[in-house]
């Protein structure tokens, strides 16, 4: 596990950020990880990779006229020669259903073509990212209940423990301030490497790697819910730091984790930002799948009446509003 001391070494990792979204409508929360991103990392370039979106959609109109700002489609980032794909990627995009399965294949192909930072969309940055860009090649580990290794088990033991880790976190779940117990039990959550942030330089060996893995896959494994995404990703990487990946620890990226990331909603949280954030945690990824068990949607009223008592209101609000109505200090 990388720490991250002093970095005396130039960047090597473009300072260009990657979006990927595969839907009609630009929700509110995925400006908030644009505009917090662009904010932090003054980037010279920001993608956004979109297949239905409608190029001059009012909610981009903000980054329409930056000229660092660019949408393209998946055919673009698809066509080029990719390491075990050739020119086949696009064959292989048309065969997955899912987005997030597409999705996991544009973030790598984009990476590999021309290096960068990739970001979900629920995500907000917090800090510059420079510092991390000193390496060749960087992602996050999360805490987790269900690991690639027991999914891919066929012994009952591996699968107990992982339904009683699974018990347990969600017994935290229920509780005003999930955080706070499940402090007490994470050691016995094994880590393991997340994709929903990702840096890598031009032809970077781990995603190289990655995409020859994807290409070697038969037709029913690449469907496998997060098989080309955390799973590949943690197949190459051994979840641990090696030449041309440094694996972060969770406090970096996933400070939280799954289902535990429900404390950021909760009320009285926005509080408690230095408890639930440390001191090297640079983006917040907030776990979209959360979103559909809240009973408030995450949009402009909710986020301005909650701002002063909910830490994900707290977190989003300067970035909610345009940037011609923010100001300096928020």
């Amino acid at each position: 596990m990388n720490t991250l001391g002093p970095q005396l070494s130039p960047c090597r990792i473009p300072n260009r950020l990657v979006f990927v979204w595969l839907g009609a409508k630009f929700p509110l929360t995925h400006l908030v990880a644009m505009r917090s991103a662009r904010a932090h990392c003054r980037p010279e370039e920001m993608l956004l990779i979109a297949d239905r979106l409608e190029r001059r959609d009012p909610a981009l109109a903000e980054f329409g006229s930056w000229s660092g700002f660019r949408v393209v489609t998946p055919e673009e980032v698809l066509g080029a020669q990719l390491p075990g794909l050739g020119r086949n990627a696009m064959e292989l995009y048309g065969k997955l259903d899912a987005p997030a399965a597409r999705a996991n294949l544009l973030r790598l192909a984009e990476l590999w073509r021309r290096g960068g930072v990739y970001m979900d969309t629920d995500t907000i940055t917090l800090k510059d990212l420079a510092p991390l860009r000193t390496h060749t090649g960087f992602c996050g580990l999360e805490r987790l209940a269900l690991p690639r290794e027991v999914v891919q088990s066929r012994r009952p033991w591996p699968w107990m423990k992982a339904g009683a880790r699974m018990a347990l976190r969600s017994a935290c779940t229920r509780l005003a301030a999930p955080d706070r117990a499940f402090r007490h039990l994470r050691s016995i959550y094994p880590v393991a490497v997340n994709n929903a942030v990702l840096g890598a330089v031009p032809n970077n060996e781990i995603i190289a790697l990655a995409l020859e893995r994807a290409a070697e896959l038969d037709a029913k494994e690449r469907l496998r819910r997060f098989r080309l995404g955390t799973h590949l990703l943690q197949e190459v990487t051994h979840n641990r730091s090696q030449p041309g990946m440094s694996v972060l620890e969770p406090e970096a990226f996933y400070p939280l984790g799954p289902e535990v990331s429900v404390s950021w909603f909760r009320p009285g949280s926005g509080a408690r930002l230095g408890e639930l954030l440390g001191p090297r945690s640079y983006v917040l990824h907030w776990y979209a799948s959360l979103e559909a068990r809240l009973d408030h949607p995450l949009d402009r009223e909710w986020i301005s009446s909650a701002r002063e008592d909910v830490a994900f209101a707290r977190l989003a609000w300067p970035w909610v509003r345009p940037p011609s109505h923010r100001s300096a200090a928020a």
